[in-house]
């Protein structure tokens, strides 16, 4: 990544790519498409080693095992696949996983390999055993369909982003959601958790990014991306500060407030209250 060169151009798929994941070793890559494949790639030389065919309809998500072994695919006909990725076959114990009302949208191992989450957009996740296939929980609350999920690393929690403009955390062994992070003013695309569990990630499709305090679900910042201009801002919730503006960010960054008269909400540019810093990195 020292030059941002294009070292690998891999064709194969006849649809969108729409997931790539490395695995463990990285030594391979696997893809999904909208084409109903998946396929699996030497990253070293760019070659297709396997095409793994199955699922009815577009393939939405991939992931692999902790330890490498196997590889679970998310797709819009509303189920699940676990693949031996050594011989490109379906596992026989868990051939699919069925039990979402809607497509799947995102799958996450736990990070002891003993379990699968998926998030799909009726709205609800489910836990999954892989050594059974059983269905160990499903986790209702959101209003919309759900976008991602993703494992604490320890393994104890979840986090769940939804179009319903929340993410959520839930207690993985009772099912319980401890949480409801609100703030995005979009549907939430995406979440991460920090390596230490201490910080949530989040993306909206406001444009933004939130940081948030995985213990308190207080936020910790937020980034603020202006898609007409390009210019984007970087805050400090936490502390109240700005810490990096980039491109004319300025002129739109201000007080916020609602007219009374017609409901609308309207922002005063921050220079009407004083000259503005002309360094766009502050400390």
């Amino acid at each position: 990544m020292a030059s941002g060169e294009s070292l690998q151009v891999l064709r194969g798929h006849e649809g969108w790519v729409t997931a790539c994941a490395w695995s463990p070793d990285g030594s391979r890559l696997a893809s999904a498409s909208w084409d109903g494949t998946l396929r699996l790639w030497d990253v070293a030389n760019g070659e297709s080693l396997l095409v793994l065919r199955g699922h009815e309809g577009e393939v939405e998500a991939c992931t692999w095992s902790p330890d490498g072994s196997c590889l679970a695919s998310a797709s819009w006909e509303g189920t699940l696949r676990l693949w031996d990725v050594a011989s490109g076959e379906s596992l026989l114990v868990l051939l699919v996983l069925r039990g979402h009302q809607g497509w799947v949208t995102a799958c996450a191992w736990s990070p002891d390999g003993s379990r699968l989450a998926s998030a799909s957009r009726d709205g609800t996740l489910r836990v999954w055993d892989v050594a059974s296939g059983e269905s160990l929980q499903v986790l209702r609350g959101h209003e919309g369909g759900v976008t991602a999920c993703a494992w604490s690393p320890d393994g104890s929690r979840l986090a769940s982003a939804s179009g319903d403009r929340t993410l959520r955390l839930w207690d993985v062994a009772s099912g319980e959601s401890l949480q409801v992070l609100s703030g995005h003013e979009g549907g939430v695309t995406a979440c991460a958790w920090s390596p230490d569990g201490s910080r949530l990630a989040s993306a909206s499709g406001e444009g933004t990014l939130q940081l948030w305090d995985a213990a308190t679900g207080a936020p910790l910042g937020l980034q603020i991306r202006f898609f007409n201009t390009g210019a984007w801002a970087s805050l400090d919730l936490e502390h109240n500060r700005i810490i990096e503006v980039h491109g004319d960010a300025w002129r739109w960054l201000g007080w916020r407030f609602r007219d009374q008269e017609t409901g609308q909400w309207e922002v005063w540019p921050a220079e009407i209250f004083g000259e503005l810093p002309s360094k766009q990195v502050l400390s």
